[in-house]
């Protein structure tokens, strides 16, 4: 696939630029092409999670912007969406970024279109982090205690007694993170998912460790 056909595709905000970085050298073609992406995965590692932003990938590799605490040598799934997964070693970390190896060498241009392809037809759902959280839900209802079961940079999914209807606006205090304003969007049998009305940055969802010791 050439280059041109993926510059289609440059101006998304949201996937970022699709563009080819070579290193400077006698023979390009015998370099591995990266792409800069500029895109949200959730990284998992040890049994924790986090958001990661993807800041180009290659066939063979990856460069992450990431919060979760790794090390070189440390196995890593990434999740580019909920339908693919990658999976690799780190190989050099500098306290914010970090270079993975993945496992199986992959056609990144074919993953990056297909991405952009399922997120026009809107099969590219929001990353989810798991978790099981406490968080503080204030509202006409007065105030209430609800479980944080999964999180997305713009949604909860919360567990509760009943209190969260449909349509109620409801202010959530979750310890360090701070507090949002949200949406209910639908509840059912002491679930509510949750639209927020001010999203959290990567910052607020680096590691789900993170998020256990800011409940209340």
């Amino acid at each position: 696939m050439n280059t041109h056909s993926l510059n289609t595709y440059g101006s998304d905000p949201w996937h970022g630029s699709i563009t080819d970085d070579q290193s400077p050298g006698d023979d390009k073609r015998s370099q591995p092409r990266q792409r800069s992406v500029f895109r949200v995965a959730r990284v998992s590692v040890a049994g924790e999670e986090g958001f990661a932003r993807v800041l180009n990938i290659s066939d063979e590799g990856l460069m992450l912007a990431i919060q979760l605490r790794i090390a070189p040598g440390a196995d890593l799934q990434i999740d580019l969406s909920e339908a693919i997964r990658l999976k690799g070693k780190v190989v050099w970390h500098d306290g914010q970024n970090c270079g993975v190896q993945l496992a199986y060498p992959i056609d990144s241009a074919a993953t990056l279109v297909r991405l952009f392809a399922d997120s026009v037809r809107g099969g590219d759902r929001p990353l989810r982090l798991h978790c099981s959280t406490e968080a503080i839900a204030r509202g006409e209802f007065g105030t209430r205690n609800v479980q944080i079961e999964n999180i997305s940079l713009r949604g909860l999914m919360v567990r509760h007694d009943g209190s969260l209807q449909e349509g109620l606006r409801v202010k959530f205090v979750l310890g360090i993170i701070g507090e949002r304003e949200g949406v209910v969007r639908w509840s059912q049998e002491g679930q509510a998912g949750i639209s927020l009305l001010t999203p959290f940055s990567l910052q607020d969802l680096g590691s789900t460790g993170k998020l256990a010791r800011a409940g209340v």
